[in-house]
Formats: C-alpha cells, structure tokens, sequence
C-alpha cells in the first residue's frame, strides 16, 4: 500500500482534478557513497504523465512507475 506522499497528492490534483500548482523541483544522481554527482533543478514544473507499470503476482519482477514532468527552465551541477 502507497502512503499519501506530497507528491502522489500534487501529482492526483493535477492528473485527476486538473488543479495545476507549478512548484520547484530538485532531482540528485547519487554515487555508491550517498554523495550527489550531479544536481537538475527546475523550475515552474508539473506532473504531466503518472504511470504505473502492471504487476503480476506469479513474477518476481521489480514494480516499475514513472512520473513525466513539463517544466520552464532547468540548471545542472556537477559535483567535483
């Protein structure tokens, strides 16, 4: 069972009841040592697709959901 994140509920107002609320969003590549390598931050972003992979019970396959994100402007920093 999913917990109620800020993101499922931003991601459901906007997919379900069409209420867009652009927000910023920051996303860290991460190496073996939880140390960021790279940093994207973006700006005036919105869900625009949320989609979950079918599951099958009888598999011993990973679950698969992909969140697509519109957005205005966009930075990267990588980290030395």
């Amino acid at each position: 069972v999913l917990k109620e994140t800020e993101i499922i509920k931003w991601c459901r107002k906007a997919i379900e009841d069409y209420v867009f609320e652009p927000t910023t969003v920051t996303i860290k590549l991460l190496g073996e040592d939880h140390n960021s390598l790279i940093t994207w931050n973006l700006t005036h972003v919105w869900p625009k697709k949320w989609d979950i992979a079918d599951l099958d019970a009888y598999k011993n396959e990973i679950l698969v959901e992909t969140l697509e994100m519109n957005y205005n402007f966009f930075t990267v920093k990588y980290e030395s």
